[in-house]
């Protein structure tokens, strides 16, 4: 504990948090001292987690289809995950949804699914757990052993942006397929590398999430996009 010797605790406590500002401004630098995950290496590591993402969530929308378990508010649950994950790409990690991002339209179940679920998604991805996890898929992908914050959270990052893009693309295949059901043609379906190879169209490896790839259309939708500066 640090004990400053003062009596005037408005200036103790302005003191306290220029010294906190002025430890973190230090930690960072040399959190920065070692170069960050190259491009190459990170877009691989994006390209198969987008892959096993896009496997995993078709397998469980064909179970919940085929055992009966589809309930009327699975397609809004599923718009307000994409959203959450957006949010934790676009505005970070941040202990609470955004109120900036809220959308006056939702109704009050689609707020509150987005708020749940940006809260467990930014618990599961901080969870030592997790970080581990994915530390260890990116070595094992990669031949690269990520070490240092700024590798973990390039990591976080890329994992995000994978599960976002898997998540268009079924949105985007459900809404192909019903459209061509309405049309009395089903052949509408989304192929699996629609995704993978677009994903250089459809992701930008400095964060952002891009105005023209918003959840546009689906029942949450964030209210504006916000960029991230590089």
């Amino acid at each position: 504990m640090l004990r400053l010797p003062m009596r005037d605790e408005k200036f103790a406590h302005t003191s306290i948090e220029i010294l906190s500002r002025e430890f973190i401004t230090l930690f960072e630098s040399f959190v920065c001292l070692q170069p960050p995950l190259p491009d190459t290496l990170v877009h691989a590591y994006i390209h198969a987690t987008l892959s096993e993402s896009l496997e995993t969530i078709r397998r469980q929308h064909r179970m919940t289809r085929m055992s009966g378990r589809v309930r009327p508010e699975d397609g809004m649950r599923r718009d307000a995950l994409l959203v959450a994950i957006e949010s934790l790409v676009e505005d970070g990690l941040q202990k609470t949804f955004p109120p900036s991002a809220i959308n006056p339209d939702w109704s009050p179940a689609c707020l509150e699914a987005v708020v749940h679920q940006h809260a467990t998604e930014r618990d599961a991805i901080l969870s030592p757990q997790r970080t581990e996890q994915l530390c260890e898929t990116f070595r094992t992908i990669s031949g690269f052993a990520p070490y240092g914050l700024e590798h973990i959270g390039q990591i976080r990052e890329a994992f995000l942006m994978a599960r976002a893009n898997a998540l268009r693309s079924l949105t985007s295949q459900l809404a192909t397929q019903k459209e061509a059901a309405g049309h009395g043609n089903h052949s509408g379906r989304l192929p699996k590398r629609q995704a993978e190879e677009h994903l250089d169209d459809q992701t930008e490896l400095d964060g952002g999430v891009g105005e023209d790839r918003r959840t546009s259309g689906l029942a949450c939708v964030r209210r504006k996009p916000v960029h991230v500066p590089v």
